[in-house]
């Protein structure tokens, strides 16, 4: 196998998997580098491609952490959020209709109900429908600019949507969110990269003026197992519940599984990790309503989970 040229590997990406800390931090740095300078047109530009991206990733980061402190917010900032939705799809069909004129199969295909779908409808309507303009951009590459401007408000959006509900898998769902966000923030530092390296190809010591360097070249921290282990009982008799299904929901929707013994324990390997993950726990058993929770984990950590499981209330008798 032909080892993939170095110069091909999106280092942003690479050296700041599982260290949304570290992420911020860089692109907080450049973003403020390439304003400070966007007096250059050429500046403006990359500035232009990295601070929507960058933005919306510093609040999902917000985000997160209001709902991983159980604060929700008010419905305010989503709705002012979805008030700009309709500014939002006029920039979004432009981009479309430079490369599909309006009408064509291919336009039809991407807005097949025109705007109704984005102006009409409950807030999760509204919603999904971005969600779909973004899957449906995703695979079209003449479209990549667009799909990363759709994607970054559908990321925003849900991700306020969720702090405010507070509802049960929200923070599972912006960590999906915020680690989604991360990867497109890296895309575009690496398009900064590119644009700086084409600029300043007769200088290219001028390019490390745009990036902290000395965090970049951080190795990764040393990742540490996290491991599981509790107990399932009856929670009115106390009982072991025996062949209860535990499921462990980790980032990127990665499941881990594992089943009670006849003392109702279990034990599970989770993997490594260098950062603070969320992790979700199912446990569900015949007879029993399916117990859920989940919350943040550091690495290294044994995690203990005792679990009380509550009986299916028995119908009343006709």
């Amino acid at each position: 196998m032909i080892k993939p040229w170095i110069f091909l590997s999106n280092t942003f990406e690479v050296q700041t998997r599982g260290s949304n800390i570290k992420m911020l931090s860089l692109a907080t740095d450049t973003d403020a580098k390439l304003m400070n300078e966007n007096a250059d047109p050429d500046i403006l530009n990359l500035y232009n491609i990295l601070n929507p991206a960058y933005n919306t990733y510093r609040q999902v980061c917000i985000n997160y952490d209001m709902v991983e402190g159980s604060y929700g917010g008010g419905t305010l900032a989503f709705e002012n959020l979805l008030d700009t939705l309709p500014q939002q799809l006029r920039i979004w069909e432009s981009g479309v209709r430079a490369v599909y004129y309006e009408d064509t199969p291919e336009e039809r295909a991407i807005f097949p109900r025109k705007r109704n779908p984005f102006n009409s409808g409950t807030y999760e309507d509204r919603l999904s429908a971005v969600g779909t303009l973004a899957a449906s951009l995703q695979p079209i590459v003449a479209l990549a600019a667009t799909y990363t401007l759709v994607n970054n408000f559908y990321n925003l959006a849900l991700s306020t949507r969720l702090a405010q509900q507070q509802g049960e898998g929200a923070l599972g769902q912006v960590s999906v969110l915020r680690e989604q966000q991360r990867k497109l923030v890296a895309i575009a530092l690496f398009g900064v990269y590119g644009g700086l390296i084409l600029k300043y190809r007769a200088e290219p010591l001028q390019v490390a003026r745009f990036f902290d360097l000395e965090l970049l070249r951080q190795s990764p921290a040393e990742p540490l197992g996290i491991t599981a282990a509790g107990k399932v009982i009856d929670a009115i008799t106390s009982n072991p519940v025996v062949n209860a299904a535990v499921k462990f929901i980790l980032p990127d929707n990665a499941i881990i599984t594992a089943q009670t013994d006849a003392n109702g324990n279990f034990e599970a390997d989770l993997g490594e990790y260098d950062d603070t993950i969320n992790v979700m726990i199912q446990v569900s058993a015949a007879g029993y309503i399916t117990f859920n929770e989940g919350g943040p984990v550091e690495p290294g950590e044994d995690v203990t989970v005792n679990i009380q499981l509550q009986p299916t209330p028995i119908p009343p008798m006709p």
